[in-house]
């Protein structure tokens, strides 16, 4: 008996950053259940853990002044687990938010035209705190 055309060892040479999975269904769980599934991922030779990076979680609400106020506490948690599984996220940067939508109180909805500057503040926020050189990597 010969072996099909996926045999070989789980960790066999690739691309590096090539291959990876959405993980949205890994953080619906508790967090502890998190390193185990990151981990048999990450074994199983994945690189990249696809998820989105959500701006009504990030910042539910309006901007104040001018000023927008973030909070990272979800993500950072979510980015620690997989960085520590060595797994990098690949975010996808979409969707709105309640205040921010084309349709008022839904945050799936395209960013209102009003709203697409807020929405390039939020991006690069992000992307200055989970990009290469950033925040968080410098405080973790």
């Amino acid at each position: 008996m010969t072996a099909g055309p996926c045999a070989g060892t789980a960790n066999a040479a690739s691309l590096d950053g090539f291959y990876g999975v959405n993980v949205q269904q890994v953080f619906n769980g508790s967090p502890a259940s998190w390193t185990p599934q990151l981990a048999a991922m990450s074994n199983g030779g994945l690189q990249l853990a696809r998820i989105d990076a959500r701006w009504a979680d990030i910042e539910p609400g309006p901007p104040s002044g001018g000023s927008h106020s973030y909070d990272w506490s979800q993500y950072d948690a979510m980015v620690q687990a997989m960085a520590q599984q060595g797994l990098r996220w690949y975010p996808i940067v979409a969707y709105s938010t309640s205040w921010a939508g084309v349709i008022p109180g839904d945050s799936d909805s395209v960013v209102a035209p009003a709203h697409v500057g807020d929405f390039a503040a939020f991006a690069a926020a992000l992307a200055r705190r989970y990009g290469r050189g950033g925040t968080f990597w410098a405080a973790h």
